[in-house]
């Protein structure tokens, strides 16, 4: 697909369950998002449908991940909810803040490329490189435990 998904020979007879992170030794890839007992489908981490909570590892600053089509088609991330004065640069390496509690924390995503203002003014986006290209994929882990797996700290609607 135009997210670079694909399908693994894995499955929920093998110990996979729905969502769990889809890493390659480098950094992450995606989360599962279907799920039969001898495949997988993989959502990359260009989809839509993978949001995931980010933080720069040289300054701490915080941000999301919410791609859309636009990012996705040139292979890369859209890093949002990035505060006005927040310490985050070009050339940041950016990983998974683990709060969500659907990915581990400290696996690595990419690398910020750019940076903008948000039209309204509040808040900074950066266009993230991802470490792994998601469309050159033959190798990747899932990752069915780790710490924090399944909590998440954010206060529900």
């Amino acid at each position: 697909d135009m997210y670079g998904g694909f399908t693994i020979n894995r499955g929920s007879s093998d110990g996979l369950s729905l969502n769990d992170p889809v890493i390659t030794s480098a950094g992450l890839v995606g989360r599962v998002t279907e799920i039969a007992p001898n495949y997988a489908r993989v959502s990359t981490l260009l989809s839509p449908q993978v949001n995931v909570g980010v933080f720069s590892m040289r300054s701490r600053a915080t941000g999301v991940l919410e791609n859309d089509v636009t990012t996705a088609e040139k292979g890369l991330c859209l890093m949002s909810n990035i505060l006005k004065e927040a310490d985050i640069r070009v050339g940041d390496i950016v990983a998974t803040s683990g709060n969500s509690g659907l990915f581990p924390e400290g696996v690595v995503v990419g690398t910020v490329r750019e940076l903008y203002d948000d039209p309204n003014g509040l808040s900074r986006h950066a266009i993230i490189e991802p470490i792994v290209n998601c469309f050159d994929v033959t190798d990747v882990f899932a990752i069915v435990e780790f710490d924090g797996k399944g909590l998440s700290f954010d206060a529900g609607e």
